[in-house]
């Protein structure tokens, strides 16, 4: 019965993907394609999109593996929430769970500041198995927990990095691990920006970097990571510097994008994209009236500043 469970939500999840591959397809034709066209693909889309969310709302912690598979590479996921997003998590831990890639573990990461144990979600508590747990940590580096724990405890293993407010492809980490084995040696990531320079020569806004999911396989020192699409980090990449908690809070409080990044520029790592037709993952309902970008593109214009800060403290530019 549990496999049934997760068959029907695997295919309700090929269905989505089926279109919104199909939407892309449309929107880069431009024109009618894109307005009129699309249409009833952007409809079928929206359909499986909740379909997915409502089925997967009503599967158990029972209908899920609970031990670990034995893979040759150790892979670990890692994310990070927050009180107002917490009561939605479970529907992302529930979509990595089910990877056909074995994962050595998931570990959702929460500061002890604003969680305790009898504060989190039961929904998330059941949820807690050999391959999925909950860690409190002391103090609040924001999205920084997303990644800074995990590489820093498991330096040995491949990290994969996700956010907390999307229902994730059960082939995310098969489609990491295949570009890494093109790209060992790199950051790789389904979602990326270019950074972009101005006639100046210097670093242009943000707003202009372009964010793309490239369909071909490339690396570039001018590849931005960008987080909601799933970032992989191969063993022992980072040096101490991108641990340096009171450097994350003065140059790069809510940016753990950039504040990578600055750190891999300062070490020469490339980032790599691309290879496969990347489709993005179901955000999660409700979740986007506490997105951290709302802060970052406001009109204090948080990430030109925190860039700019990190260039500064690197000698980038």
């Amino acid at each position: 019965m549990a496999n049934n469970k997760i068959n029907k939500l695997q295919n309700l999840l090929r269905r989505y993907e089926r279109f919104a591959r199909t939407v892309q397809f449309f929107r880069r034709k431009g024109g009618i394609y894109r307005h009129f066209l699309s249409i009833p693909s952007r409809l079928l889309k929206h359909y499986y999109s909740a379909s997915f969310q409502n089925r997967i709302k009503k599967i158990e912690a029972a209908d899920f593996p609970k031990k670990r598979r034995v893979a040759d590479k150790r892979v670990i996921i890692s994310l990070t929430s927050f009180p107002a997003r917490i009561n939605w998590v479970s529907n992302t831990i529930k979509s990595l769970l089910i990877q056909k890639y074995p994962i050595e573990k998931i570990i959702l990461w929460l500061s002890s500041e604003e969680f305790t144990i009898d504060t989190i979600p039961q929904s998330l508590k059941e949820l807690e198995c050999e391959l999925f747990e909950i860690r409190l940590v002391k103090g609040n580096i924001k999205s920084h927990k997303k990644y800074y724990y995990a590489l820093k405890e498991f330096s040995d293993c491949y990290v994969i990095t996700v956010d907390d407010d999307h229902c994730y492809s059960d082939v995310l980490v098969n489609n990491l691990m295949r570009l890494n084995e093109q790209y060992p040696n790199d950051v790789c990531a389904n979602v990326i920006r270019i950074i972009r320079t101005a006639e100046n020569n210097k670093f242009a806004p943000y707003k202009e970097w372009t964010k793309i999911a490239p369909d071909k396989p490339k690396e570039s020192n001018l590849f931005v990571a960008i987080g909601y699409g799933g970032v992989l980090y191969p063993p022992h990449i980072m040096d101490n510097m991108l641990f340096d908690e009171e450097k994350i809070e003065e140059i790069c409080p809510f940016a753990d994008d950039l504040w990578l990044k600055g750190n891999e520029m300062n070490m020469g790592i490339k980032i790599a994209s691309g290879g496969t037709h990347f489709v993005h993952p179901i955000t999660i309902s409700g979740t986007q009236a506490f997105a951290l970008q709302r802060i970052n593109m406001s009109k204090s214009m948080k990430n030109d500043e925190q860039w700019e800060n990190i260039c500064k403290f690197f000698g980038i530019g």
